[in-house]
C-alpha cells in the first residue's frame, strides 16, 4: 500500500484571516491527519511566533511548512518563527516556465537558475528539511527543468513538488510527464516527487490521482478548491477506491465536511438572519430556544450574551444545544453552561495543582491555591468574605491580576450525599465575558477549575 502525503494550502489561498481563524483553520487540518500545513509565508513577526507558539499543542505529528519568499533574510526569518516546532520544513516556490519566469522574476533563464541555487541553499543553511516547488512546470522546457531541479538538489533541497499551474492537461498527460521527468536525470531516481495540479477543467483531483498512480508521493490540496485540488475530492476518492489502487492517506474522509462547515469564515459566507425560533420567557430575562433553532440564530444569542466565539466552537454549541433541544426547550442559561463547556477549548496557561480551604463559623476563611505557568508553580495565600470569595482572591494574588466576577453558579449534576457538583464563572475583561466551568464532587474545587477556565480564555484572546 503506498502512503500519499497530503500537503494541505488553504493559508496560501485565503487573504485576510484574522489571527483566531489561522488557529482553528490550523487546528482543524491538523485534526483531520493532512501530513503538512503550507502555512504559507512566515515572518519573523511576534504575530507568527505566536502563532506557531499557541497552535504548537494541536499538531502532533503534523508537518507545518513555511513559504521563503525574495525578501533579504526571508529564509531565516521564517526559520525563527517555525522553531518551536519538531517537525517543519521551508518551502522555495520558484517558477520554470518561460512565461511565468518573464511575468513573475523578470529575469532570463540562466538568472532564475541562479535564484534557485541561492534560495534553496539558505534554506539548506538551516535545514534539511527544504522543498523545491516548480511553478508552472508542465509548460516548462523538460531540459531546463531538469536542470532547475538538478540544482535546486545540488543546493540542498530534499522534496521535489512540480505544479500544473495552467491546469488544461489530462491525467494521461501528468502521468506521462511525471514518468519523463523522473527518466530525465539519475539525480531524480529517489527523490520524493509532489504534485499540485490547477482545476482549470474540473479535473485536478482526477490528475493528483493518476499522479500518485505513478511517480509521485505527495498532493498539494486545498479546502477552498475553486483553483486548487480539493481535500475532499481526492481524500474522499483516495478512500473509495484506495484498495483498488494500493494508495491510502492519514486524512479522515468522515470529517472533512463537517470540519468545512465550521469555518464559513473560508468561504466568505454570512450568519443567519435574527432568530425566529427564540421565545421570550413571561416576567423573565431568560429566553427558551425550540428544536430547529439554527446556527446563525445560536449565534446571534450568544452574541447577545456577551460572547465573541469562533466558527468552530460556534459549531460544537449547536451540536450540543441540538442533542439537549431534542428532550426540552432549551433555557437561555443552559446554552451559557453549554458555551462554558464545549467553546474555547484553548492550551491553559495557568493549571490548576492543589488547594487547601479553611473556614467555619469562627475563624475567617482563608484559601491557599498552587497553580502552575510554564512549568512554575506558584503559590497564593488569600482571606475572603467566604470560602469561595478567598479561594478566587488567591488564584488573584497568584497571577497579579483581578477580573470583574460577571457571575457565578452552581449546580448540581448528579443525586445522592456523592453528587457531583457543576461550577459556571463569567469573568469579564476589557468589556468582553468570558465562561468557565468544572466540575467535582467538591464545590470549591469545581469552582476554582471554572475560574482558571475562563481565566485562561482571557489571556488566550489578549496575548
Amino acid at each position: 500500500m503506498k502512503q500519499i502525503h497530503v500537503i494541505d494550502t488553504t493559508f496560501s489561498r485565503v487573504s485576510g484571516l484574522s489571527f483566531k481563524e489561522r488557529l482553528i483553520l490550523a487546528r482543524q487540518l491538523a485534526a483531520l491527519g493532512v501530513d503538512v500545513i503550507e502555512a504559507g509565508t512566515l515572518r519573523d513577526t511576534s504575530e507568527d511566533k505566536l502563532f506557531i507558539k499557541t497552535v504548537l499543542p494541536f499538531l502532533g505529528n503534523t508537518t507545518v511548512s513555511a513559504l521563503v519568499s525574495d525578501e533579504e533574510n526571508a529564509a531565516s526569518a521564517a526559520w525563527e518563527a517555525l522553531s518551536p516546532l519538531t517537525n517543519k520544513r521551508l518551502v522555495v516556490e520558484i517558477p520554470t516556465s518561460v512565461v511565468q519566469m518573464e511575468y513573475f522574476c523578470h529575469a532570463k533563464p540562466d538568472k532564475v537558475l541562479d535564484m534557485i541555487a541561492a534560495r534553496v541553499s539558505a534554506c539548506a543553511a538551516l535545514t534539511e528539511e527544504v522543498e523545491f516547488s516548480a511553478a508552472d512546470a508542465v509548460r516548462s522546457e523538460p531540459a531546463f527543468l531538469t536542470k532547475a531541479c538538478e540544482i535546486a538538489l545540488a543546493s540542498g533541497a530534499k522534496y521535489i513538488s512540480l505544479c500544473d499551474s495552467e491546469g488544461v492537461a489530462t491525467p494521461t498527460e501528468i502521468a506521462s510527464f511525471l514518468k519523463n521527468f523522473r527518466e530525465s536525470s539519475d539525480a531524480f531516481a529517489h527523490v520524493a516527487l509532489g504534485v499540485r495540479c490547477n482545476d482549470s477543467l474540473s479535473m485536478a483531483s482526477a490528475n493528483s490521482v493518476a499522479a500518485v498512480m505513478g511517480e509521485a508521493v505527495a498532493v498539494k490540496t486545498s479546502l477552498v478548491s475553486d483553483e486548487a485540488v480539493s481535500l475532499g475530492a481526492f481524500v474522499r476518492t483516495v478512500a473509495l477506491r484506495g484498495n483498488d489502487w494500493a494508495l491510502s492517506t492519514s486524512v479522515d474522509p468522515t470529517a472533512i465536511n463537517r470540519v468545512t462547515a465550521s469555518m464559513p469564515f473560508l468561504y466568505g459566507e454570512k450568519r443567519e438572519g435574527v432568530a425566529t425560533a427564540v421565545e421570550r420567557v413571561e416576567d423573565s430575562d431568560d429566553i427558551l430556544l425550540a428544536k430547529g433553532t439554527t446556527i446563525g440564530q445560536i449565534a446571534d444569542v450568544v452574541a447577545h450574551m456577551g460572547y465573541e466565539i469562533s466558527s468552530d466552537d460556534l459549531a460544537k454549541v449547536h451540536k450540543a444545544f441540538e442533542q439537549l433541544a431534542e428532550r426540552k426547550a432549551v433555557s437561555g442559561k443552559e446554552l451559557e453552561t453549554i458555551v462554558a463547556n464545549v467553546a474555547d477549548e484553548v492550551p491553559p496557561t495557568y493549571i490548576l495543582r492543589s488547594y487547601i480551604v479553611n473556614s467555619g463559623d469562627r475563624i475567617s476563611p482563608m484559601a491557599q491555591v498552587e497553580i502552575e505557568k510554564d512549568g512554575e508553580v506558584r503559590h497564593g495565600v488569600s482571606i475572603g468574605n467566604g470560602p469561595i470569595d478567598a479561594a478566587f482572591l488567591a488564584v488573584e494574588k497568584v497571577i497579579g491580576s483581578t477580573y470583574e466576577l460577571d457571575d457565578f453558579r452552581i449546580s448540581s449534576v448528579t443525586r445522592g450525599q456523592e453528587a457531583m457538583g457543576e461550577a459556571l464563572v463569567r469573568l469579564r475583561s476589557r468589556g468582553k465575558v468570558y465562561s468557565g466551568s468544572g466540575v467535582s464532587t467538591d464545590i470549591i474545587g469545581a469552582s476554582l477549575r471554572a475560574y482558571v477556565n475562563a481565566l485562561n480564555k482571557i489571556v488566550f484572546e489578549e496575548q
